[in-house]
C-alpha cells in the first residue's frame, strides 16, 4: 500500500515549484521539494531525523527489508540538480544508535551512529573519509564490539583508511587493520595490528581451562581474504607474531595433562631414563611457572605457529627448574579457515582438542 501522498505545485515567471510530504510509518515522513525551469531541475529529498521504535515497520513497508528490524534515529538529505548536459548528487545520512537485525542471517548490529556524506547517483562516492561507530556487530558465534571504521567510497571499492574491534569474550583487546580495499573479484590484504589481548583468556580457550595464565599479547598478522569459494580463503603470511607485553604466569591446572602434554612434546619422556627421571620435576614445575617472555611465530610455508616460553618453575619443594618450552601448532591454515568458514570463533576454540594441535 503506497501511503498518502500531500503537495501543491505552482507556476512561476520561468518555471514551476512544488513540494510534497508523504508519512511512510508512524513519524517517519518524507518531504520532497524543487523548482524546474527550461534550464535547470533542482530536487531536495528530505527525511527529518526520527527515531524509529517499532523495529519492524521498516520491514513491513519495503519487501527488500522483509526480514529485518531496524531501529534507531535516522535521517536522509539527498539534493539533485539536473541541467542540460549533467547531474549532480550530493546525500547525507544521519545514523544515531541505530540497530539492524535478521534472525534467518543469525545477524545483528547495534549503536551504529555516524554521519556519511554521498556524492553521485551510482555508483556512490565520497569525497574524504567518512566515519562510523559500532557498539557491537554479531553473526553467527562471532561478535564483535567497540568497532570503529573510517571509509572512502570508490566507484566499485570501497577504501578502509582504518578499521578496529574487540571481541566481546576480550573487550580489552584491540584489533586495528589500515588501508585496505573492498571489490568485487579482488583479494583484500592488510596487516592487522594487535594489542592488549588476554593470554589467560585465550589460552584458557584453546586448552579447555586447563591452562591458567596472566598477561597480555601484542603484535602484527598479515592476512589475505580471498573469494569465499577458493580452498582456503583465508591465508596468514610470514612475519605473523604475539608477543607478552611484560613477564607473567604460566600454570598447568592438571599434572596429569601436563604429563601427557610433555609425552606428546618428546615420547622419550616415556621411555629415556635421563628424560624420565626429569620429568615430575618438570610437571610440578609447568604447575607453578613464572615466564619471562612468551612469542607466537607463524611460518606460512610449514604452515605451523611456533610458541616460545622462556623462564623457570618450582617444584613443591622449592626447587627452581629452568625450562623453556616451544609448542609447534600445525596445520594452522585449516584451523583458521574453519573459524573463518563458520564463523563461530569461540566455540570452535573450545571444542577443539589441542593435543591434537601439537606436533613435534
Amino acid at each position: 500500500t503506497v501511503p498518502p501522498i500531500n503537495g501543491e505545485a505552482r507556476l512561476t515567471e520561468d518555471g514551476q515549484q512544488f513540494n510534497a510530504e508523504c508519512e511512510l510509518i508512524d513519524g517517519l515522513k518524507v518531504k520532497i521539494e524543487g523548482s524546474r525551469t527550461d534550464k535547470i531541475q533542482n530536487y531536495t529529498f528530505k527525511v527529518p531525523s526520527t527515531n524509529i521504535s517499532d523495529k519492524s515497520a521498516l520491514g513491513n513497508l519495503f519487501h527488500e527489508l522483509e526480514g529485518f528490524e531496524i531501529g534507531g534515529t535516522l535521517g536522509l538529505e539527498t539534493d539533485i540538480i539536473k541541467s542540460s548536459n549533467t547531474i549532480t548528487s550530493t546525500s547525507e545520512i544521519l545514523l544515531d544508535n541505530c540497530s539492524i537485525s535478521s534472525s534467518k542471517h543469525s545477524a545483528k548490529v547495534e549503536g551504529l551512529s555516524g554521519n556519511i556524506r554521498l556524492n553521485g547517483i551510482g555508483p556512490f562516492s565520497t569525497q574524504d573519509a567518512q566515519h562510523l561507530s559500532l557498539d557491537l556487530v554479531k553473526y553467527g558465534g562471532l561478535e564483535l564490539i567497540n568497532g570503529a571504521i573510517a571509509f572512502e567510497l570508490k566507484p566499485h571499492e570501497i577504501l578502509f583508511k582504518e578499521a578496529k574491534w574487540s571481541l566481546k569474550q576480550d573487550e580489552k583487546g584491540v584489533f586495528r587493520a589500515t588501508n585496505f580495499s573492498l571489490s568485487e573479484n579482488k583479494s583484500i590484504q592488510t596487516v592487522l595490528e594487535v594489542r592488549d589481548l588476554d593470554l589467560g583468556l585465550w589460552l584458557g580457550l584453546l586448552t579447555d581451562g586447563k591452562v591458567l595464565a596472566s598477561g597480555k599479547l601484542h603484535g602484527r598478522i598479515p592476512v589475505s581474504l580471498y573469494n569465499k569459494d577458493d580452498k582456503i580463503p583465508v591465508k596468514l603470511g610470514d612475519g605473523a607474531f604475539l608477543k607478552s607485553s611484560k613477564p607473567g604466569k604460566f600454570q598447568f591446572k592438571s599434572a596429569k595433562w601436563a604429563s601427557d602434554w610433555l609425552d606428546s612434546v618428546d615420547p622419550r619422556f616415556k621411555s629415556d631414563p635421563t628424560l624420565m627421571e626429569l620429568r615430575d620435576s618438570l610437571v610440578e614445575a609447568l604447575q607453578d611457572f613464572s615466564y619471562s617472555t612468551i612469542k607466537l611465530d607463524y611460518n606460512e610455508g610449514t604452515d605451523s605457529m611456533r610458541v616460545l616460553i622462556k623462564g623457570e618453575g618450582k617444584t613443591q619443594k622449592g626447587r627452581v627448574v629452568k625450562f623453556d618450552p616451544t609448542i609447534n601448532i600445525k596445520p594452522v591454515a585449516s584451523w583458521v579457515n574453519e573459524v573463518y568458514t563458520e564463523l563461530v570463533l569461540i566455540e570452535n576454540l573450545i571444542s577443539r582438542d589441542l593435543n591434537g594441535l601439537f606436533d613435534d
